[in-house]
């Protein structure tokens, strides 16, 4: 980031239905669009917000950059870190401009800045920035159109009670698919940057019932096995001609997202504190109909976050935990 340089101090009020919550911020942002900010939220503890029955409101504000979009980047930081000292811990809130990279680059990024906050000299592997692979289908520049974006409202939910939201006639599951594996020969995994592509199953709600969600799992799977290197470049050489944003508003629209995944090192990421004990996503990945999948903090268990309109909960009642196990 090079030369760091203290512009303010300043304390926000979080608001929450249980608590308010002081925090007192220190901003430092290098020359290169880097902004990193010291805080502290001393009232509030790591069990407040991994065993909240809701996700707490405050933990909004332990994250950077809420509400920019990623056009904005030609005047706003790309990387903005938050570390927040807890009563007993450390919450660091990453927000990172898409257009820069991807989940996977996102947490590379991550385990390479622990890697260094442990002494090493060294990262074990270092990102790889080369694009030859776009030799021959890409020419720039590339005029970008920009689509404004809609905020929306998220709420969560957890599995007892799934089985009382409304379901539609028809329902769209959308997921993001990495596509560094897709490309012959294969983009190394520290390729730094995004590659991926977004597929849709649409299904009708009667044939879900009848069938059962395995068909549904079954025609994911025919989905994610068409994205084959001829398709992922066809993608390429059509979105040059006519660029289309992924918003969130086209993204989400009427469907179920899922993105992120159990591949990702959540937990490996030891800055010399000691293990993590938890992951929560930033506003950026909060819309309805979201869900984002981690590893969990138990061998062999996946987290599940997911987020939905209150309404479309229906009768369900209180709106609780937003974290579902499965082992």
């Amino acid at each position: 980031m090079g030369g760091i340089r203290i512009f303010t101090t300043s304390s926000v009020k979080a608001a929450s239905p249980d608590k308010k919550v002081s925090i007192p911020r220190v901003k430092s942002m290098g020359p290169s669009g880097a902004l990193f900010v010291h805080a502290k939220a001393d009232g509030v503890t790591p069990s407040d917000i991994k065993h909240s029955l809701y996700v707490p409101h405050h933990v909004r504000s332990f994250f950077l950059l809420n509400g920019a979009q990623n056009y904005e980047g030609t005047s706003r930081p790309l990387l903005a870190v938050q570390a927040t000292e807890l009563a007993d811990g450390i919450f660091i809130g990453c927000t990172m401009n898409h257009t820069v990279a991807d989940g996977t680059s996102f947490w590379h990024f991550f385990n390479s800045w622990s890697e260094i906050s442990r002494g090493s000299d060294f990262v074990s592997k270092a990102p790889l920035l080369e694009r030859s692979f776009l030799d021959g289908t890409i020419s720039t520049p590339i005029r970008i159109p920009i689509f404004p974006n809609t905020p929306g409202r998220d709420q969560v939910f957890d599995d007892k009670v799934i089985d009382k939201i409304n379901i539609p006639a028809a329902s769209s599951y959308r997921l993001i698919i990495g596509t560094r594996s897709r490309l012959n020969p294969p983009l190394p995994q520290q390729y730094f940057g995004n590659a991926l592509q977004a597929g849709t199953v649409t299904k009708k709600a009667g044939d879900v019932l009848e069938r059962g969600t395995g068909s549904v799992a079954w025609e994911m799977n025919k989905m994610v096995a068409l994205h084959t290197e001829e398709k992922v470049r066809s993608f390429l050489e059509c979105w040059v001609r006519e660029p289309e944003l992924m918003t969130v508003d086209n993204l989400t629209g009427k469907a179920l997202v899922t993105s992120s995944s159990p591949r990702f090192d959540v937990y490996g990421n030891e800055f010399g504190w000691g293990r993590p004990v938890g992951v929560r996503t930033g506003a950026g990945n909060k819309s309805h109909g979201k869900i984002s999948v981690f590893a969990g903090d138990e061998e062999g268990s996946i987290d599940v976050e997911a987020c939905l309109l209150a309404e479309t909960l229906g009768p369900s009642g209180m709106i609780r935990n937003s974290w579902m196990r499965s082992q």
